[in-house]
């Protein structure tokens, strides 16, 4: 709870700042990374208090990423995608957001970008492993996240 409280903390931080922390560098040069790649997402039409998003559009979501390396103790906001405007199905392409090692623990949150608050559209957690990176394009639901897709992979040369 104390690690998504600081992540909260840190995405405020660079929601109204525009600045982003960069992840904890590995101790290890000889570890090898994956790129963490957004490409898409489905939200539902209604917050889970069935309220809408907006009171004249839909959401304007974008997606931040936070990771926890095995030797940190909290977790750090990476990047965001970019906000898509007034959209149910934003399409973000193969938005490259950070690197990952296996053993990282990846938080992702999608959020509606309002001007006073952001809504939490939902949060997803994962561990990178080794059958993780077999398993190609993933699709995940969770909160009001009917659908997101995302792919682990190691960068192209």
């Amino acid at each position: 709870m104390l690690n998504r409280l600081v992540l909260a903390i840190l995405l405020v931080t660079i929601i109204s700042f525009g600045t982003l922390v960069s992840p904890a560098k590995s101790n290890s040069s000889s570890k090898e990374t994956y790129q963490l790649i957004i490409k898409s997402a489905s939200i539902a039409g209604t917050k889970a208090n069935k309220n809408n998003w907006d009171a004249f559009s839909g959401p304007d979501p974008f997606v931040m990423v936070g990771i926890l390396r095995k030797s940190d103790q909290e977790f750090q906001a990476v990047r965001k995608t970019t906000v898509v405007n007034d959209s149910y199905k934003p399409n973000w392409g193969n938005f490259v957001i950070t690197s990952v090692e296996i053993g990282d623990t990846v938080l992702l949150q999608v959020l509606d970008r309002d001007l006073a608050e952001h809504d939490v559209v939902g949060e997803y957690e994962f561990l990178v492993t080794k059958k993780l990176l077999t398993a190609g394009v993933m699709h995940v639901s969770f909160g009001q996240v009917e659908d997101l897709t995302f792919v682990i992979r190691q960068p192209l040369n």
